[in-house]
């Protein structure tokens, strides 16, 4: 149980440090509408230890059992990693509701940064070109998927 749990950790803390680099590679660059002024440095400097210190990401969960899970973890993986999650749970069918108004905007305007859904949607998710293969980033990115059920990246 312990082990599994442990995996479990590992595999969430790899699965939310990839998809906030890749949605940090996709974000689209703000066009300033006037000349930037100079501003006082007010964050601290990022440390080695948290390469992410400094990072926001937005998630979008169902209310499941597994959820839970990952909330009692998430202060773990924000002292770990230094990124601030914010965390939006709701029932299956809010979910929903709520969520493809989110993917049918511009891409990089969603509300969300991370969202775990039913396999039952993926279907209609890649009908609707909502979704784009990870390959090229798993890739670039030197992450190692083999934690992960190969049916999994199907």
């Amino acid at each position: 149980m312990k082990k599994t749990r442990s995996k479990l950790y590992v595999s969430l803390v790899t699965l939310l440090i990839l998809l906030s680099i890749i949605l940090g590679a996709c974000a689209q660059e703000a066009t300033p509408t006037e000349p930037p002024v100079a501003e006082e440095e007010t964050t601290a400097p990022e440390t080695s230890d948290k390469p992410f210190a400094g990072t926001t990401i937005n998630i979008l969960l169902e209310t499941v059992p597994d959820t839970d899970y990952v909330q009692e973890l998430l202060p773990q993986f924000e002292e770990e990693t230094g990124i601030d999650v914010n965390v939006e749970v709701l029932t299956y069918v809010a979910m929903y509701e709520k969520l493809v108004p989110q993917l049918s905007v511009a891409e990089g305007s969603g509300a969300y940064d991370v969202i775990v859904v039913d396999k039952q949607w993926v279907g209609g998710f890649v009908g609707a070109d909502w979704l784009i293969p990870l390959d090229d980033y798993i890739a670039e990115s030197g992450f190692d998927p083999s934690v992960y059920i190969p049916s999994m990246f199907v």
